[in-house]
């Protein structure tokens, strides 16, 4: 398993910025880089190669980039425009509890983390 930073991640994987029609990004925003885990986001999710998406999930309050697709303690999905190869496993420290220059600039995903009720139960 590689472990990396957010910033080395970003740089390596390039993520792409959420333009799904209908989706969680109406105003399209060019920092939105979230895909829901259900309604038009999800159906885009499902069209990208599998080697494309990331899941962010929720371990014990941190919150960990995983590649590929995870339902288990996922907060939503990443799309990155550089496949990840085959065969490789990454762990991303998106956000870790007391490390205050990792935290999420999106302040609605630091509250989720800290208070533990984001995690999305949505069954596929």
């Amino acid at each position: 398993m590689k472990v990396l930073g957010i910033e080395e991640w970003e740089e390596l994987f390039q993520p792409i910025v959420n333009t799904v029609e209908g989706g969680t990004n109406p105003n399209k925003d060019p920092s939105y880089q979230r895909f829901e885990t259900y309604g038009p986001d999800l159906e885009f999710v499902y069209t990208v190669p599998p080697n494309l998406v990331w899941t962010v999930l929720d371990c014990d309050g941190d919150l960990i980039i995983a590649n590929g697709f995870h339902h288990v303690n996922r907060f939503f999905y990443m799309v990155s425009s550089v496949p990840c190869a085959e065969g490789d496993e990454y762990h991303v420290e998106y956000y870790i509890q007391g490390e205050e220059d990792d935290e999420p600039e999106d302040d609605h995903i630091r509250s989720e983390a800290a208070h533990g009720d984001g995690v999305s139960d949505n069954r596929v």
